[in-house]
């Protein structure tokens, strides 16, 4: 089965993610990566706001192969012997995932202090979604010590923020307090589904001995209305 990822770079200035490129792996092991051009939010809005293409792909109109994931990508993985990293490998034996495609995916291959972030699509099916992906901003609301056990969360839409106009925060209602946010790259899509009055279903795993940024994996699943399907369609995310 191909796999894909959508590469994202930030904007510094405004905190607004761009689509930029995607990467492929495709059925026979080998892999792609080409610049996304036409969407909203895509190559040409991102040249508009500042970016210049990544080093390693120049060409901004070629599609690049590789029968390995391309070295500029395989770096960002995590070291398999750091002791922090442990329980991301875990994860990624417990599912069966057979290659650094599928840890790419799991960590972002985010890098300290660069603008760019690997994402999976929101994957659609039968006018039904998924996302799979980490909490944002864990210890800005949370202490060391704190956990999740048989929490109930609930999305909000948050009416006021700075950096997203679309932020969406995960309430523990347990609890009774704010404990991070939807990553802002989804955020959007989401605040859409809610606006419509749509169900979502959201369910949690807690790593307790997890890096901050990965203590809280977040499921969500729902439904796509009829009235909002093109418009989703044309979205950052959906796939």
């Amino acid at each position: 089965m191909e796999k894909k990822l959508y590469l994202l770079w930030q904007d510094r200035k405004t905190r607004c993610w761009y689509h930029v490129g995607t990467l492929f792996q495709h059925q026979d092991q080998t892999f792609s990566f080409a610049y996304e051009h036409g969407q909203e939010k895509s190559l040409q809005a991102a040249i508009a706001a500042g970016y210049a293409g990544h080093p390693a792909f120049p060409d901004l109109t070629k599609t690049y192969h590789a029968t390995k994931l391309f070295s500029a990508f395989n770096r960002r993985l995590p070291n398999r012997r750091r002791k922090d990293y442990h329980f991301l490998f875990e994860i990624f034996d417990q599912e069966k995932k057979q290659g650094n495609f599928d840890l790419l995916a799991i960590t972002g291959g985010r890098l300290y202090g660069d603008a760019y972030e690997f994402v999976e699509p929101i994957y659609e099916k039968e006018n039904r979604f998924e996302i799979d992906c980490f909490l944002r901003g864990w210890r800005h609301y949370n202490n060391e010590t704190a956990t999740l056990e048989n929490a109930q969360l609930m999305l909000v839409k948050e009416e006021k923020n700075l950096y997203d106009q679309d932020a969406v925060f995960v309430f523990d209602q347990t609890q009774n307090k704010k404990i991070g946010y939807i990553p802002a790259f989804y955020s959007t899509f989401v605040r859409t589904i809610l606006d419509a009055d749509v169900a979502i279903k959201l369910e949690y795993q807690f790593y307790k001995n997890a890096e901050s940024h990965y203590k809280v994996r977040l499921n969500l699943t729902g439904r796509i209305p009829a009235q909002l399907n093109y418009t989703l369609k044309n979205e950052l995310l959906l796939s």
